[in-house]
């Protein structure tokens, strides 16, 4: 496994993955091409070499708003992969690239019903015994497309 930062080159493959993996939320490709130039430094690609096969990525944000603070954007791992140690990996990433920034926390929001992702979040924090707790809720109502979101803001200590 190799990780290095994205690029905008990877925004359809990266597209594509999340357009087949649900419950991922599929953005449109300007809104992946903004994080891969303006925020690199905070997404990671996971591929097998020498095929340069995607096997996960990951993207964060640094704050504007909430100091000292990162939030993990999207996180997907291949189905093929996921037993592997590729989703924390790539966290780790995210964490070492978020410290660099003076961070000491990473935010990040499930739906309830992802449990995958919960037990993810669980087992990188326990594995590195750091603090995880519930921070929040963030509850939206998208007008355009008449729906309501729900989900659970946690907060790693990192």
């Amino acid at each position: 496994m190799q990780i290095r930062n994205c690029t905008t080159a990877d925004v359809a493959t990266i597209r594509n993955f999340v357009s087949k993996t649900p419950p991922l939320d599929l953005h449109s490709a300007f809104t992946y091409w903004i994080m891969f130039e303006y925020f690199r430094d905070l997404c990671f690609v996971a591929e097998v070499k020498p095929v340069e096969q995607l096997m996960g990525f990951i993207t964060g944000l640094v704050s504007t708003s909430r100091r000292n603070t990162c939030y993990l954007w999207q996180l997907g791992v291949v189905p093929t992969f996921r037993m592997t140690s590729c989703a924390s990996i790539l966290i780790e990433h995210l964490v070492h690239a978020a410290k660099t920034r003076r961070c000491d926390a990473l935010q990040f929001s499930i739906e309830p019903s992802n449990k995958l992702s919960l037990n993810t979040a669980r087992r990188f924090a326990q594995r590195r015994n750091l603090p995880l707790s519930i921070v929040g809720d963030v509850e939206i109502y998208d007008s355009v497309e008449n729906k309501r979101a729900y989900e659970i803001l946690y907060e790693i200590k990192i």
